[in-house]
């Protein structure tokens, strides 16, 4: 699901509004993903914060080789998706969670066939 408010607000104001309750599970993938977009020390508390509390999900072989798959179905769709947010997507579908983004790139992969 797209977090829209994250798009006009600060990365930690939008940051604290999408996923306070939304970050509740997640692959070590989302963890890199959201400390790579941290800024100042605002958002770093901020993240520490939920960070902690951050249920961490495997991610297994068998998560791996869907997420390759996806990747390659992708390109012959003619996206070039980074392989983050492949990998987070796969998890998210293997695990039966939503994501809540501001990437148009988990929109394009849901619009994708599934076969």
């Amino acid at each position: 699901m797209r977090c829209d408010v994250a798009e006009t607000k600060p990365f930690a104001t939008a940051f604290s509004t999408c996923s306070t309750q939304a970050l509740q599970r997640g692959c070590d993938m989302v963890r890199l993903e959201l400390w790579n977009g941290v800024r100042n020390d605002a958002e770093r508390q901020g993240l520490l914060r939920l960070d902690g509390n951050l249920l961490k999900l495997p991610i297994s072989n068998e998560i791996w080789e869907k997420a390759s798959d996806l990747a390659s179905r992708a390109r012959n769709h003619g996206l070039t998706v980074p392989a983050a947010d492949v990998l987070i997507f796969t998890c998210a579908i293997h695990y039966g969670l939503g994501i809540e983004h501001m990437d148009r790139h988990y929109d394009l992969l849901a619009a994708m066939p599934r076969n």
